[in-house]
């Protein structure tokens, strides 16, 4: 990664288990958990939905 001016970019990574010295860089880290999920309820998922 190059050196951030604060003007000209914004990098973005998703994804779960990022190395440490990426979050040490990182201006924001968010987690995001189901709180209810159909999947969870037995609900199989459906073609052009969920796949």
């Amino acid at each position: 990664m190059g050196k951030d001016d604060g003007k000209s970019w914004r990098p973005s990574a998703t994804g779960r288990g990022a190395k440490q010295y990426l979050k040490d860089i990182a201006d924001t880290i968010t987690e995001a958990r189901a709180e209810k999920h159909a999947f969870a309820s037995g609900i199989a998922a459906r073609k052009g939905g969920e796949w």
